[in-house]
C-alpha cells in the first residue's frame, strides 16, 4: 500500500514537470513552425528584391543610353533643321534668280520682234533666249511670241510675195479699188497670226502689214497711189541677211 501511495506521489509531482515539459515541446515545436514560414517569405522577399533591383539596372541602364541617343538624335535633329532652312534660302535665291533669268530672257527675245529682221540675230539669239526660258508660265502665256519669231523670215518673204502680186492685180485702167487684196492680206496666215499679238500693232513688221493695208485702202484706181517702194526694199534687205548666217 505504501508503495502505491509513494507511486501516486511521484508521478503527482512528476506531472507538472511532464506538464511543462509538453507545453515547452509543443512551444518549440509552433516556434519552428513559424520561423520555417518566415524563412521562405524571407527568401522570396529576397529574390523579388534581387530581381527588381537588376530589372532597376538594366532599366537605368537603358535610360541612360536612350537619353545619350536622344541627346545625339536631337543634335543631328537641330543640324539638319539648320541645314534645310540654309538650303531652303538657297532654294529660293536661286528661285528667283531663274525667275528673273526668265524674264530676262524672255524679253530679249521679244525684243527682236520690235526691230527689223536680222537672221542671224533672229535665229542664234532671239529663238534660242526664248527657248531657254524655263517658266512654263511664261512659255504658255507668250506662246504666240514664239511663234512669231520663228515664222519671222517666212512672213516677211510672204508679205513681199502679196505685194509683188497686189501690184500686177491692180496695175490696170479698169482696177478701181483694191477690196479684193484687202481681203487676201487680211487672209495671209502672216496677217492673222500677227493679228494674236497683243501689240502686234507695235512690232515692225506689224508696222509694215498696217503700211500695206492703208496703201491698199487708200488705192482709188490711180496707180501712183501705190506706194510700195519703200517698203519692198524694207523687207528684202531683211531677207538678204539670211546670206550672213
Amino acid at each position: 500500500m505504501l508503495k502505491h501511495i509513494m507511486l501516486l506521489l511521484a508521478l503527482a509531482a512528476a506531472a507538472p514537470a511532464l506538464a511543462q515539459n509538453k507545453a515547452d515541446s509543443t512551444a518549440h515545436a509552433d516556434n519552428e513552425v513559424e520561423i520555417k514560414i518566415g524563412m521562405r517569405d524571407l527568401e522570396k522577399l529576397k529574390s523579388e528584391r534581387d530581381s527588381a533591383m537588376a530589372n532597376y539596372k538594366a532599366l537605368l541602364s537603358q535610360y541612360s543610353k536612350t537619353v545619350k541617343n536622344d541627346s545625339a538624335l536631337a543634335t543631328q535633329l537641330q543640324t539638319a533643321r539648320t541645314e534645310c532652312a540654309t538650303f531652303k534660302l538657297k532654294c529660293d535665291e536661286l528661285q528667283q534668280a531663274q525667275r528673273k533669268a526668265n524674264v530676262c530672257m524672255f524679253n530679249i527675245a521679244s525684243n527682236f520682234l520690235y526691230i527689223p529682221y536680222e537672221a542671224y540675230s533672229v535665229e542664234k539669239l532671239a529663238i534660242p533666249a526664248f527657248e531657254a526660258v524655263t517658266d512654263k508660265d511664261i512659255i504658255t502665256q507668250h506662246s504666240v511670241n514664239y511663234k512669231l519669231l520663228k515664222s519671222y523670215q517666212a512672213d516677211i518673204k510672204q508679205l513681199l510675195d502679196f505685194i509683188t502680186s497686189a501690184e500686177k492685180k491692180l496695175d490696170n485702167p479698169f482696177a478701181k479699188n483694191a477690196d479684193e487684196q484687202l481681203r487676201k492680206l487680211h487672209n495671209l496666215p502672216a496677217y492673222i497670226n500677227y493679228k494674236q499679238y497683243s501689240d502686234w500693232k507695235g512690232t515692225w513688221f506689224g508696222k509694215r502689214l498696217c503700211e500695206v493695208e492703208a496703201v491698199l485702202r487708200n488705192f482709188k484706181g490711180d496707180r501712183s497711189q501705190l506706194k510700195f517702194g519703200t517698203i519692198k526694199k524694207e523687207l528684202q534687205d531683211c531677207l538678204d541677211t539670211t546670206n550672213d548666217l
